[in-house]
This record gives structure tokens, sequence and C-alpha cells, in this order.
């Protein structure tokens, strides 16, 4: 329960962000794959994604 609590929660932020939620957690999850646990993940946020969609797009 708790963990489809936050899937629910973290596609909400994305749609608030005007992210397609299923495109953004396929791409959260394949840059996941390839990133250490020691690196500072706050661009693979909602917020920091869509900011970054924003400022290239």
């Amino acid at each position: 329960m708790k963990t489809a609590s936050v899937l629910l929660s973290v596609c909400a932020s994305a749609t608030r962000h005007r992210l397609d939620p299923w495109t953004y957690l396929r791409d959260v999850l394949d840059q996941l794959a390839g990133r250490s646990g020691d690196v500072d993940m706050n661009d693979l946020l909602p917020d920091g994604r869509a900011g970054h969609h924003h400022r290239t797009g």
C-alpha cells in the first residue's frame, strides 16, 4: 500500500508540473540505472525535470 501511495504521489506531482507521468517515470528509471547511489538526484524530481524541460523546450 505504501509503494502505491508513493507512486501515485510522484505521478500527481509530474502531472502538476505538466509532465506526462509515464514518460517521466520511464525517463527517471532509465537515468537511475546509470547513476551511482552517492550522486545528487534532485534533478530527477518532477520540479527539476519540468524546469529542465522548459529551459530546453
